[in-house]
């Protein structure tokens, strides 16, 4: 349904947006790694940002009150802290929708740069690619496709 939709619609300009996650340190190593080889990633699904960095931080947990810390605690458990805040850059073609809601579909991107701020924060910065079908995939990978199959 939402592959319809998004088929359907055309994504605004490209514009930066916002995202942030938590990643335990094995996931943030692989990261890091990936960015060092200017790799490029696939996020599957649809990803939720802002269209403002400041929109970013404010619903993020680690730029949150204290209150809202112990709220996510709340709901995710105690597992929060031994996570890692990371928080992605990108100039995209998004959906825009919910107030100040970004929305991307199958984003395809480069790892550019990486930068640990000041705040713990670590900052990749990201560059749209093109989306490959899954023809498209099995060419340039022939030996992954058999294993697939």
């Amino acid at each position: 349904m939402i592959s319809a939709f998004v088929k359907s619609s055309t994504a605004s300009e490209a514009k930066d947006v916002w995202f942030f996650g938590t990643f335990d340190a094995w996931n943030l190593k692989c990261m890091k790694h990936l960015q060092s080889k200017s790799e490029t990633i696939v996020f599957p699904g649809i990803m939720s940002g802002w269209a403002s960095e400041e929109e970013a931080k404010e619903n993020s947990v680690n730029w949150c009150t204290e209150e809202k810390k112990q709220s996510y605690v709340a709901r995710y458990g105690d597992d929060f802290s031994k996570k890692n805040m990371v928080m992605f850059k990108i100039r995209a073609k998004t959906f825009s929708g919910v107030v100040n809601r970004e929305f991307v579909h199958r984003l395809s991107a480069k790892l550019e740069d990486y930068k640990l701020n000041d705040d713990g924060v670590h900052e990749f910065t990201l560059t749209e690619e093109g989306s490959m079908s899954f023809a498209d995939w099995s060419a340039k990978f022939p030996e992954a496709a058999m294993k697939e199959e």
